[in-house]
């Protein structure tokens, strides 16, 4: 169950990994372990979501791919880093910057309809998504949000399409991040398979929801999930 909610979330808005993590963690993994195993669930289900977003025809592919080779460098970035640092610290500061992005998605509802800039930032449109792609390759939960905001502010795409680049661009860039954490003996690969499988079968349903509910649906989801996230990471 665990990981079909896991699926989920991750593909409608973010934080399925907030589930994961906790519970690999329950069954005796080390968080450094538990968060190189999660990654063969975050592969697995975005197989799934991307198909089904394809399928309904909201799926920038043009867009994901140019999006994912700036993240994907930095998700290789950020994997290298993890697998020898501490992560309370980073912990902190993201939780810190989950509760802002929640004070946006109220205040500024405008900025999740999908209204497109005259022009494209695309320094700034890299340098974003090395940090996102770096922040991934870290530790991922949470990783959805930053796609989903940035997305909205630098693309403007609206949240369907947002969150169809996103698990893409998160299909890309994990085989790389998961290879490292392989190398250093961080993943336990049944583990993996088994809280995949169930992912999979959330990332089904997300995806499906995500299309036929639209924009306002996943806009409460979204602000429901960035603020538990949010706390969570600072308590």
């Amino acid at each position: 169950m665990s990981g079909i909610a896991s699926g989920f979330l991750n593909v409608v808005g973010g934080g399925g990994s907030l589930i994961t993590l906790p519970l690999l963690t329950l069954l005796g993994m080390d968080l450094g372990v538990a968060n190189g195993t999660n990654r063969i669930a975050i592969l697995m289900q975005n197989i799934t979501a991307v198909r089904s977003f394809y399928k309904d025809k909201v799926l920038p592919v043009k867009l994901s791919l140019l999006c994912a080779i700036p993240a994907t460098i930095g998700s290789i970035v950020g994997t290298y880093v993890v697998v020898s640092m501490p992560q309370i610290l980073l912990k902190k500061i993201v939780g810190a910057l989950l509760l802002v992005m929640a004070f946006f998605i109220v205040a500024k509802p405008s900025m999740w309809s999908g209204q497109k800039k005259e022009r494209l930032n695309v320094p700034l449109i890299v340098l974003a998504f090395f940090g996102i792609g770096f922040y991934g390759g870290f530790i991922q939960a949470g990783v959805g949000f930053f796609f989903v905001f940035f997305t909205a502010v630098l693309l403007g795409l609206d949240l369907v399409r947002n969150n169809a680049l996103k698990v893409l661009i998160i299909l890309l860039y994990t085989p790389f991040s998961l290879m490292i954490f392989l190398f250093n003996g961080k993943v336990q690969p049944l583990a993996g398979i088994v809280l995949g499988v169930g992912s999979m079968i959330g990332a089904q349903l997300g995806a499906k929801f995500a299309v036929k509910k639209g924009v306002n649906w996943l806009r409460y989801i979204l602000l429901a999930t960035v603020v538990a996230s949010g706390v969570s990471y600072l308590i």
